[in-house]
């Protein structure tokens, strides 16, 4: 069985960056293991995301609000936001040059996908679902 992994956005108002934290229900539940500067006044959470379950071609973590590319794009380098679909219970990935959906599952079976930034990077408050901060 998949463990239940969340990952942090926080932005941290002492150093004012942004940075990703990787947690675990089980590190949720026994506080001592969850960096001390999340729980303080430091850290502004600007967005939980979950693990899909699915890796990348690189073997890395695929969450909730995860930029895909290919490595070598085929058509005109676009990225794919993976975004869960709570009306079939199943990962998509959304393609928003196209405006369409596909299953994670079947998107990463058909070629290599990578891991190229997050829907909140760059951002300065969290997006509205299918829209981006990172570049394209």
């Amino acid at each position: 069985m998949n463990p239940i992994k969340f990952r942090y956005v926080c932005y941290n108002k002492h150093f004012k960056e942004t940075t990703l934290e990787y947690l675990t229900d089980d590190m949720l539940l026994e506080h001592d293991q969850v960096p001390c500067w999340i729980s303080s006044t430091n850290c502004e959470i600007k967005g939980k995301q979950l693990f899909t379950g699915f890796k990348d071609a690189a073997g890395n973590d695929i969450y909730d609000g995860d930029l895909l590319n290919e490595k070598v794009p085929i058509f005109d380098n676009g990225q794919w936001e993976v975004q869960w679909n709570a009306k079939v219970g199943t990962w998509d990935a959304y393609y928003n040059k196209w405006s369409t959906y596909h299953s994670l599952s079947h998107l990463l079976e058909m070629k290599q996908y990578f891991i190229v930034g997050s829907v909140f990077d760059g951002c300065a408050e969290p997006p509205q679902p299918g829209v981006s901060c990172s570049p394209k």
